[in-house]
């Protein structure tokens, strides 16, 4: 099934062709089935339909259409764009979860599973959770990890939960 979705992202050329429902799923679904890699180029690919698409036009949330602005700075469609959209298709929680490797396992950040992906040739991650329980700031940076094979899969197996 691994080797399928991987020659499926690279017939789609890592952009996001899952369909309004499925986006969200996307990005965890590769994760969670080792391909990590390609979620990450997938997220950052700036080719349309894509999030890497819409930050290289100057967004800074989820539009409601991928194509809401074109590369010549005119709108699809001025009356009917979104540029702050709620979306099923959002990578805020991925980016979150698996790139800088944070994860609540209870509600509220109780208790918070720590486990960043490795990802060849991005030098860092950060982010900021808050929480009633628990807040500060998550960094990492792992220029030296990233041609490592070993450090990768020794990276890839550390984890901790703190409570």
């Amino acid at each position: 099934m691994r080797a399928k979705f991987h020659h499926r992202m690279q017939a789609d050329e890592f952009r996001v062709l899952t369909g309004f429902n499925g986006t969200g799923d996307l990005l965890p679904g590769l994760t969670a089935i080792g391909l990590a890699f390609d979620a990450a180029q997938t997220l950052l690919n700036e080719e349309s339909p894509g999030w890497g698409a819409m930050v290289k036009l100057g967004a800074t949330t989820i539009w409601e259409h991928w194509d809401g602005k074109k590369a010549d700075g005119t709108f699809l469609e001025p009356n009917v764009n979104s540029f702050n959209h709620y979306t099923f298709g959002g990578c805020g929680e991925w980016m979150m979860g698996y790139l800088v490797g944070l994860r609540a396992e209870t509600p509220g950040l109780k208790a918070v599973h720590v486990e960043p992906v490795i990802v060849p040739g991005l030098t860092m991650a950060d982010g900021v959770p808050h929480s009633g329980h628990r807040s500060g700031v998550a960094r990492r940076s792992y220029p030296h990890l990233t041609h490592d094979p070993l450090a990768r899969r020794c990276a890839r197996r550390s984890s901790v939960t703190f409570r």
